[in-house]
């Protein structure tokens, strides 16, 4: 690992990294881990100067504002993981869609996070606040997406083109209310730890899903029975030794015969019949026993 330091008061260490990507080849990616940045917050000239190879850069950061601008001079630059930051400044180095990001990991940043969005050949992104309206400048080649601590969607037109997702998550938010992506769902979508979800019933019915799994999600769409909920396969997760969520224990004994063909819930004493079932997961996801 090699180490350096600028007049400016900029300081970061380069590493090389083998790994594998989401989607990729296992690969070996050079990171800059920015140590300390100058009250500018600017980073990437005096980087792109020292070492053109970046491919990566990494920053964590309490107290500090990061400015972007110079990012496009990076040639290799891929991925940008950014953490604990104070803020982030505006950046409008690089016309929307021109960057090569594959890689996003930062809290939302208004018009920076959307541009960061439309780079061509995004692969992996996780956002950490801000609204559902930025799914609308998403890359068409996005795989996986993880949103964190999201708002509603604004413009409450839809969710943009999600048909060509993997994975799409949203996790630790407060009430989110559903909207149909234009085109279909990502093949797994997963709700973890929301307070509340409203109009999913109706948005499946407009665009049925895929999969899709609720893991502590504290109420359910109250407009319409969980049970017309329409996907090829709905998953309830939470722990055995866990409380099922209340609206699911209210809505049991409501459920169709035949509600085993699209519904997965783990065994428990307050569902009684939920032991009938013929399935069973693992680390990477479900995996279902034929009869």
């Amino acid at each position: 690992m090699a180490k350096h330091k600028s007049a400016s008061g900029l300081i970061w260490s380069t590493q090389k990294l083998d790994r594998k990507p989401f989607g990729g080849n296992r690969e070996t990616v050079k990171f800059a881990h920015i140590k300390q940045l100058p009250e500018s917050g600017l980073f990437a000239a005096e980087v792109a100067s020292q070492d053109p190879d970046i491919q990566a850069v990494a920053i964590s950061l309490e107290g500090y504002a990061v400015d972007f601008t110079g990012i496009e001079s990076m040639p290799r630059l891929s991925e940008l993981l950014i953490h604990n930051c104070e803020g982030i400044l505006p950046y409008s180095g690089a016309p929307a869609g021109t960057l090569n990001l594959k890689r996003v990991i930062m809290p939302y940043a208004g018009g920076v996070t959307e541009q960061f969005l439309a780079s061509p050949p995004l692969q992996d992104v996780e956002v950490d606040g801000g609204p559902l309206d930025m799914l609308q400048d998403l890359s068409g080649s996005a795989r996986k997406v993880t949103l964190r601590r999201v708002k509603s969607a604004s413009r409450h037109t839809d969710w943009g083109m999600l048909g060509q997702v993997e994975e799409f998550e949203i996790v630790q938010s407060g009430k989110i209310e559903v909207l149909p992506p234009r085109d279909r769902w990502p093949q797994f979508v997963n709700f973890t730890l929301v307070s509340a979800l409203e109009g999913i019933v109706q948005a499946s019915k407009i665009q049925p899903f895929r999969g899709v799994a609720f893991n502590g999600v504290r109420a359910m769409d109250p407009t319409a029975s969980i049970w017309d909920l329409q996907a090829n396969c709905v998953y309830f997760d939470f722990d055995f030794n866990a409380r099922p969520p209340k609206w699911l224990i209210e809505a049991w004994d409501d459920r169709p015969k035949d509600w085993a063909d699209v519904f997965r819930v783990p065994e428990h004493r307050l569902l009684p019949g939920s032991e009938d079932q013929d399935w069973e997961r693992n680390g990477n996801g479900y995996i279902e026993h034929e009869a």
